[in-house]
Protein backbone atom coordinates (compact mmCIF):
# COMPACT_ATOMS: atom_id res chain seq x y z
CA UNK A 1 0.00 0.00 0.00
CA UNK A 2 1.66 3.32 -0.98
CA UNK A 3 0.56 6.89 -0.45
CA UNK A 4 1.46 9.32 -3.89
CA UNK A 5 2.22 13.39 -4.12
CA UNK A 6 4.67 14.42 -7.13
CA UNK A 7 6.96 16.90 -5.29
CA UNK A 8 5.16 19.69 -6.74
CA UNK A 9 1.71 18.69 -5.48
CA UNK A 10 0.22 18.90 -8.73
CA UNK A 11 -1.31 15.00 -7.90
CA UNK A 12 -1.87 13.02 -5.19
CA UNK A 13 -3.59 9.54 -4.92
CA UNK A 14 -4.56 8.73 -1.19
CA UNK A 15 -3.84 4.87 -1.46
CA UNK A 16 -2.10 2.60 -4.52
CA UNK A 17 -2.58 -0.56 -4.27
CA UNK A 18 -0.80 -2.93 -6.70
CA UNK A 19 -1.14 -6.67 -7.17
CA UNK A 20 2.11 -9.27 -7.93
CA UNK A 21 0.80 -9.64 -11.64
CA UNK A 22 0.73 -5.73 -11.95
CA UNK A 23 -2.99 -4.90 -11.41
CA UNK A 24 -3.40 -1.29 -9.71
CA UNK A 25 -5.83 -0.68 -7.19
CA UNK A 26 -6.26 3.53 -6.63
CA UNK A 27 -8.34 4.79 -3.66
CA UNK A 28 -9.74 8.47 -3.22
CA UNK A 29 -10.94 9.34 0.22
CA UNK A 30 -13.71 12.44 0.03
CA UNK A 31 -15.39 13.10 3.28
CA UNK A 32 -18.32 14.09 1.45
CA UNK A 33 -21.72 11.79 0.25
CA UNK A 34 -21.62 13.65 -3.04
CA UNK A 35 -18.30 13.68 -4.67
CA UNK A 36 -18.08 15.42 -8.30
CA UNK A 37 -16.17 14.63 -11.33
CA UNK A 38 -13.51 16.96 -9.80
CA UNK A 39 -12.81 14.89 -6.51
CA UNK A 40 -11.39 12.11 -9.20
CA UNK A 41 -9.48 14.38 -11.25
CA UNK A 42 -6.08 12.97 -9.58
CA UNK A 43 -7.60 9.38 -10.65
CA UNK A 44 -7.70 10.36 -14.05
CA UNK A 45 -4.63 11.45 -14.10
CA UNK A 46 -3.24 7.73 -13.32
CA UNK A 47 -5.51 6.10 -15.33
CA UNK A 48 -3.98 8.09 -18.03
CA UNK A 49 -0.77 6.86 -17.01
CA UNK A 50 -0.96 3.12 -16.30
CA UNK A 51 -4.46 1.87 -17.90
CA UNK A 52 -7.93 2.32 -18.95
CA UNK A 53 -10.29 2.37 -16.60
CA UNK A 54 -12.18 4.46 -13.41
CA UNK A 55 -14.83 3.53 -11.43
CA UNK A 56 -15.90 5.58 -8.63
CA UNK A 57 -17.85 3.52 -5.68
CA UNK A 58 -18.98 4.41 -1.79
CA UNK A 59 -16.27 3.09 0.64
CA UNK A 60 -19.28 0.68 1.77
CA UNK A 61 -18.60 -1.22 -1.33
CA UNK A 62 -15.81 -2.75 0.22
CA UNK A 63 -17.79 -4.76 2.49
CA UNK A 64 -21.05 -4.94 0.66
CA UNK A 65 -21.18 -8.79 0.17
CA UNK A 66 -23.47 -8.58 -3.19
CA UNK A 67 -21.85 -6.64 -5.41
Amino acid sequence: MHHVRQVNGSHEIDLLLQAPDGRVVAIEVKATSTPSGNDAKHLVWLREQLSDRIHALPIATIWDREN
